[in-house]
């Protein structure tokens, strides 16, 4: 099916009323559901340390939650938990251009890890994607991917450190203190 098409389906699921976001993956159009309070708050306290780091180091950036990134070339449509962009790449349109992006962050849902692990680790790099953080409130780590590449496998990051909850990930130029994110419990 073609990208126009697929955004034609995306955009129609997008105006359900159980829908939170649809994203395109390759030839997917995947309908996500709203998140649980503690994955919305460990967004929310990756934001608040980001985005003063990221207006200090780079005036015009920001980090926001939630702007979706799309690459029609690679027949991908993202909704990252958080993104690290150009501010005045979010007055306009509907997607952000891969160029105005400079980090994405996802939290990994209890019920479907594989998506960010496999599926967006993939996606992400075949979208040029220049840092994929994941924040991993199940397992109490952060996973830090950068210099996006291809190769015989495919598309995928050249690099990776991990650290678990307590201890701070660098960033390039940014940290992020790890140590106020929250881990699932069984409610």
């Amino acid at each position: 099916m073609d990208y126009a098409r697929m955004l034609e389906i995306a955009d129609e699921l997008a105006k359900l009323p159980e829908s939170w976001a649809v994203e395109i993956s390759g030839d997917s159009v995947i309908v996500i559901m709203a998140p649980s309070n503690p994955h919305e708050l460990n967004v929310r306290r990756a934001r608040q340390q980001l985005d003063p780091q990221v207006q200090s180091s780079r005036p015009g950036w920001v980090a926001e939650n939630g702007p979706e990134v799309a690459v029609p070339g690679v027949k991908r449509k993202r909704r990252p938990d958080l993104v690290v962009c150009r501010e005045s790449a979010l007055e306009h349109g509907t997607a952000l251009d891969v160029a105005d992006v400079a980090l994405v962050l996802e939290v990994v849902s209890p019920g479907n890890p594989e998506s960010d692990y496999a599926d967006k680790a993939a996606d992400y790099p075949a979208m040029g994607i220049p840092e994929y953080v994941i924040l991993d409130p199940r397992k109490g780590t952060v996973t830090r991917f950068h210099v996006p590449t291809e190769d015989e496998d495919g598309p995928r990051y050249e690099f990776s450190s991990k650290v678990p909850f307590g201890e701070p990930l660098h960033l390039g130029e940014w940290v992020l203190d790890t140590g106020t994110f929250l881990r699932y419990t069984e409610d």
